[in-house]
């Protein structure tokens, strides 16, 4: 097990670039790219969209010790035999932009980046930043072992590098260079690496972002859990429950509508829920 030393500094293997988001694509020959989701059409958004200026600048009011220590609890019980996923489950989700291209980042020397996704609403709220909210998206679901066993084919197409749940609005970005991976379990490794971060910083701005709503600070409310959607964990209910309670005190229309949006991805207890704080607030 490679050693986790701190929050930013999470693998020996993780390096850190900065790239330009581009519409770029690499072909990749030897591996099925048949799409396996259906053709999701106006995925939810938050509208108006926040200027990028003003997106992913939260930080967790936590200790970076304690974090650290923390990071390293929650990447033990993902990689811990017991929970780590087998080799061969389908689990990442990767953009296709036609029948046999997925779509990636284009480093300054030329190479790419292949972006995988741990959720199909992380896929989709990333493809339809990208791409569009009015065209349809499709996704291609991967395995560790399909991805290791293609590692060759990936090189050969230019793919340097490999990144999971990136952020549409941060140039700056955690990848890991292909050469570093030498097994299927590797991939599972930098999974539970990649999603200990994403969890640990969700929880760490979701409780800030309570403490500011219970204040009744709706505004700073709201930046939290947008930033929480734009860059941490779209996939996350309870923020846009939140975002949705949040609505509901200040009598935003809009805003509420859309949370409702996002909630009808979940179950359907999180609606409920939302329409429960609403009567009960209106009483």
């Amino acid at each position: 097990m490679r050693s986790i030393v701190s929050i930013l500094s999470i693998t020996r293997t993780l390096v850190l670039f900065s790239s330009t988001i581009l519409l770029t694509v690499v072909l990749v020959t030897g591996i099925s790219c048949r799409g396996v989701s259906k053709n999701h059409h106006n995925f939810p958004q938050y509208t108006p969209p926040r200027p990028l200026k003003q997106r992913c600048h939260e930080v967790p009011n936590s200790d970076l010790s304690d974090l650290a220590r923390r990071h390293d609890s929650l990447f033990a019980q993902l990689y811990s035999s017991e929970h780590r996923p087998r080799e061969g489950k389908k689990m990442f989700f990767a953009i296709l932009v036609s029948e046999n291209a997925f779509l990636t980042l284009q480093n300054d020397d030329g190479s790419y980046c292949l972006l995988l996704f741990t959720s199909p609403v992380r896929a989709n709220y990333y493809g339809s930043e990208i791409l569009g909210y009015d065209k349809p998206l499709m996704v291609q679901l991967l395995s560790a072992s399909d991805i290791f066993s293609n590692m060759g084919k990936f090189g050969e197409s230019g793919v340097k590098q490999v990144t999971f749940d990136k952020c549409a609005n941060c140039e700056i970005q955690t990848v890991i260079p292909l050469s570093e991976i030498k097994s299927a379990d590797d991939i599972i490794e930098i999974w539970a690496v990649f999603s200990s971060t994403r969890i640990l910083m969700k929880e760490e701005l979701l409780k800030q972002a309570y403490q500011f709503f219970n204040e009744r600070n709706y505004k700073k409310t709201k930046s939290i859990c947008m930033d929480i959607v734009e860059c941490t964990d779209i996939d996350c209910p309870e923020v846009h429950l939140l975002l949705g309670k949040c609505a509901v005190r200040t009598h935003d229309d809009q805003l509420k509508k859309q949370a409702h949006d996002f909630l009808k991805l979940f179950d359907d207890d999180w609606t409920e829920e939302l329409k429960s704080f609403e009567k009960q607030s209106s009483e």
